[in-house]
């Protein structure tokens, strides 16, 4: 796009160059979705910056309006930068918007084809966030909470037997998350997530972000990779074992509660995808994981 005119959504260009303090010379629409959509910013400068728009979604849940995401984002991203974790810089917040450096690079799962190398970059980037950000210091609510607003808001739109079984043995089992919470990331999909020129990896997207079970995170990174492997289980056993190498001596953990972080994102990846054989597939695949870790220790039926 060359064109401001272009733009679909009304931007309010005074508002905007006001909050950043220097005039916009192009906007280009980067990626519109559901539940945000983001622009390029170039200035006359020719500084690139990206302004984020997030899409109110309180009706599942109050933690999930538009406000509240974007201050949620804006204040990972300044203390990231304050403790250099590499993510984009924080700029301005203003209403349900953000704007934010941006970050020239690929998407990881664009620049890199090995499985096992993409699980231990990201896992570098996130072993030094959970272990640098001090929850005592970080006003955020828990976002596990919104997760299971999300499935029963979703139970409710569908008549899936076998998502409504799954979510229903999770919730039984009397699994429960450590008490020794973190900050995390809670978005953890490769899309967000990118590799730069001289092999920096760069964490984006934290509008998900809280107070939660650092193997929250790990489960879905676990679950996006595995997913994405066709579901090789020796990738899945490399991963637990990288995960009790880099965390058993700062947060409780075993294979069981890892896999009940994998499962719990397959039920979410399955309720956003919808091409009907992913959907399928993730639920399966889920239901093995639970009838061997989960439903087994609680002898449910």
């Amino acid at each position: 796009m060359n064109s401001k005119k272009q733009i679909k959504v009304k931007l309010n260009l005074k508002l905007i160059q006001a909050k950043i303090n220097s005039h916009i010379n192009n906007i280009q629409e980067i990626r519109a979705g559901n539940i945000n959509t983001k622009y390029l910013l170039v200035t006359e400068n020719n500084n690139k910056m990206v302004l984020k728009i997030y899409t109110d979604r309180s009706y599942i849940s109050p933690i999930f309006s538009g406000v509240n995401r974007a201050k949620r984002e804006f204040t990972i991203l300044k203390y990231c930068e304050r403790n250099d974790i590499l993510a984009p810089k924080p700029i301005a917040l203003f209403n349900n918007n953000v704007v934010m450096s941006f970050v020239e690079g690929k998407l990881i799962k664009e620049a890199i084809n090995v499985q096992s190398r993409i699980f231990n970059l990201i896992m570098q980037w996130l072993t030094l966030f959970h272990s640098s950000l001090c929850v005592d210091r970080v006003p955020l609510s828990k976002p596990i909470d919104g997760v299971f607003r999300t499935l029963r808001y979703a139970l409710a739109q569908s008549n899936d037997a076998i998502l409504s079984d799954l979510y229903s043995t999770l919730c039984k089992s009397s699994f429960c998350p450590s008490t020794q919470q973190k900050i995390t990331h809670g978005d953890v999909t490769l899309n967000n997530w990118i590799i730069s020129e001289d092999g920096k990896v760069y964490g984006l997207d934290f509008e998900f972000s809280g107070k939660n079970d650092v193997l929250f995170d790990i489960g879905m990174l676990i679950s996006s990779l595995w997913e994405r492997d066709n579901f090789n289980k020796h990738f899945y056993s490399h991963c637990c074992s990288e995960v009790f190498k880099k965390y058993e001596k700062f947060v409780p953990i075993n294979s069981r509660s890892i896999a009940f972080y994998v499962i719990l994102s397959m039920i979410l990846m399955a309720y956003n995808v919808p091409d009907k054989t992913r959907h399928k597939n993730l639920l399966l695949q889920a239901k093995e994981l639970l009838s061997k870790y989960i439903s087994n220790h609680d002898k449910i039926s």
